[in-house]
C-alpha cells in the first residue's frame, strides 16, 4: 500500500481524521495538502512509505490493538489503552519530526498545486458503491457468524464506518 487512494481519503475518512490530501506529481513525488492550515509539503519519492506509515497512524493502532486483544482477551481495558496511547504517538511524532521537514514555502510549488487543483476530476460512482457494499455485507455477516458479543460488535462498527465514509463521498459528489 505505497499511496492510498487519495479520492477515498479525501472523502468520509478525511472528515473523520482531518488528514490532508494528497496530489502525485509525475516525477514521482507528492504534494501533501492540509487546508485548514495552509501549509503544503512536497514528499520526495523516496520518502514515501515512510510517509504514508506514519500518516496511516489510526490503521497501524488498530492493528496494535488487534494483536494485544488477541494475546490478552480478557483485558480490553489495556487494549483500548494502547490503542489510544499508540495513535497520539505515532500522531505526534508524524506533526513533529516527519512533516517539518519537507514544508515548502517555494511560489513555484504552489502555483503547481493551484493548476492541479483545477484539474482535478471527480471519482466514479461505483467506487463509492463497492465501499457502502461491502460495509453492509461486514455488518450483515456479523450476525451470522457465531463470535462474542465484543466480536461483533467491532465488526459492526467496522461495517458502520464503512458505510458512512462510502455515503459521505457519494453525496459529496
Amino acid at each position: 500500500m505505497i499511496l492510498m487512494n487519495r479520492r477515498f481519503m479525501n472523502g468520509g475518512m478525511r472528515m473523520i481524521f482531518n488528514i490532508g490530501k494528497i496530489y502525485p506529481l509525475k516525477n514521482g513525488d507528492i504534494f501533501y495538502h492540509r487546508e485548514k492550515q495552509q501549509k503544503l509539503y512536497k514528499i520526495p519519492k523516496a520518502d514515501i512509505h515512510k510517509f504514508n506509515a506514519f500518516r496511516n497512524a489510526v490503521i497501524i493502532s488498530l492493528a496494535i490493538s488487534a494483536i494485544i486483544y488477541s494475546i490478552f482477551p480478557n483485558q480490553l481495558f489495556l487494549t483500548l489503552l494502547l490503542g489510544i496511547c499508540s495513535y497520539g504517538l505515532i500522531t505526534s511524532t508524524f506533526y513533529s519530526r516527519i512533516l517539518p521537514k519537507y514544508i515548502t514555502t517555494n511560489k513555484k510549488d504552489k502555483k503547481q498545486l493551484e493548476q492541479m487543483l483545477t484539474e482535478v476530476t471527480p471519482p466514479p460512482i461505483w467506487k463509492s458503491i463497492v465501499i457502502i457494499l461491502v460495509g453492509m455485507i461486514v455488518i450483515i455477516s456479523s450476525f451470522y457468524i457465531q463470535t462474542e458479543r465484543i466480536q461483533q460488535l467491532i465488526l459492526i462498527i467496522f461495517g458502520t464506518l464503512l458505510t458512512i465514509s462510502g455515503s459521505y463521498a457519494a453525496m459529496k459528489k
